[in-house]
């Protein structure tokens, strides 16, 4: 069973005379380094979570999460964007297994996308 993180991650707040072409640009860099960093921990370590960035379909986007600590699981909310988040109840119900599925689902993808030109 998973838990989150007391607050969301605070990188993702809008900064004073920040416009929103730059917070865009700013926090789609971070998602991005945070992506590039998980997928590092992740090569040749099949079962490592640590870093992951996990994703849940909401409305017109998606529910963002990092994994900050594997044992107990916690999760911390990244409100990027929209900043869509799940019901508490799914992340009570989140084990490892879930992640390392997402994981795997995404590094699937990921391979078939690359080979299109």
């Amino acid at each position: 069973m998973a838990k989150l993180a007391p607050e969301s991650d605070p990188v993702f707040e809008m900064r004073p005379g920040e416009n929103f072409q730059q917070w865009d640009a700013r926090t789609t860099k971070v998602l991005n380094d945070y992506q590039h960093v998980a997928r590092k921990v992740q090569e040749g370590n099949p079962y490592v979570v640590l870093h992951a960035i996990i994703k849940f379909q909401v409305a017109d986007g998606y529910a963002l999460y990092r994994v900050i600590d594997s044992n107990p699981l916690t999760i911390q909310h990244l409100p990027y964007m929209d900043g869509y988040s799940i019901p508490a109840a799914h992340i009570r119900g989140l084990r490892k297994g879930d992640i390392l599925d997402q994981i795997e689902w995404d590094q699937r993808m990921r391979a078939m996308s690359s080979g299109r030109s």
